[in-house]
């Protein structure tokens, strides 16, 4: 408690620079670290060098220098480059962008593509343990690193010779990468091709986008005259005669 006012203060873990479990001394059995944001100890790490840990930072500008700590064991270093975009659900898509980095930066010389964010982890290789992990996410689960660097860092879902974190659609083939309304949504997966809806909303599931769609909710009203334009309403049923209709009406 305070001492001075009623309320228990807000929950706190400790912060991501406390060591949760300690090294056995073995050989590739590294430390680990509390993340900062939950309760419990990472999972044991074993037959891997140490994690690079919260200590990735990123310095954009013409392209973007990636910087880290290298104060405990040292290199060398893996460093990753994914990416993440308006209406897409979040996925892990990170490719190697440079490998066997001796130094605690990189540097990436692209700069993403409108609406569209870079994100970069980082590892660290010291032999002869395995590479590490890419670290924990914010409910202590383990990154998962599907395109490793010593694997080629290859990652093509659709074939089109357009690597998934730089694809405007990564499940459908577009070579030209043609994306006419800017939206960062490549014509041939953008469920409003002319029109820029960079959040790919559909309120009626019906695969024609929000920004589009003539009867957005789908109940057979064109938007223009429905009372209830995001909120399906066949009947426009209006008890209060305030032209809003009962299914929106609060």
């Amino acid at each position: 408690c305070s001492g001075s006012t009623a309320a228990c203060p807000t929950n706190a873990f400790e912060p991501a620079t406390t060591v949760c479990r300690a090294s056995s001394g073995a050989l590739c059995d590294p430390a680990e670290s509390c993340t900062g944001s939950t309760a419990p100890c990472p999972a044991d790490t074993v037959s891997a060098s140490e994690e690079v840990g919260f200590s990735v930072r990123v310095n954009p500008g013409g392209g973007s220098t990636i910087s880290w700590s290298t104060a405990t064991t040292g290199g060398p270093f893996n460093v990753y480059r994914g990416s993440t975009r308006p209406g897409l659900a979040w996925s892990y898509n990170q490719l190697c962008l440079v490998s066997g980095v001796s130094v605690g930066s990189a540097t990436d010389p692209d700069v993403p593509p409108p609406h569209v964010s870079f994100y970069y982890l980082v590892t660290r290789v010291t032999p002869p343990c395995d590479e590490s992990s890419l670290g924990d996410d914010s409910s202590a689960i383990q990154r998962p690193n599907l395109n490793p660097c010593s694997g080629g860092g290859v990652d093509d879902t659709d074939g089109d010779g357009v690597l998934n974190p730089d694809d405007n659609c990564p499940s459908d083939p577009n070579v030209t990468q043609l994306d006419t309304d800017g939206d960062s949504h490549g014509d041939v997966c953008d469920n409003c091709p002319v029109d820029s809806n960079r959040a790919q909303g559909d309120i009626d599931n019906d695969g024609l986008g929000d920004a589009c769609d003539p009867d957005m909710d789908g109940d057979g009203v064109l938007n223009g005259s429905d009372n209830c334009p995001t909120v399906s309403n066949p009947g426009q049923s209006d008890m209060d005669g305030d032209l809003i209709g009962d299914a929106c009406d609060f």
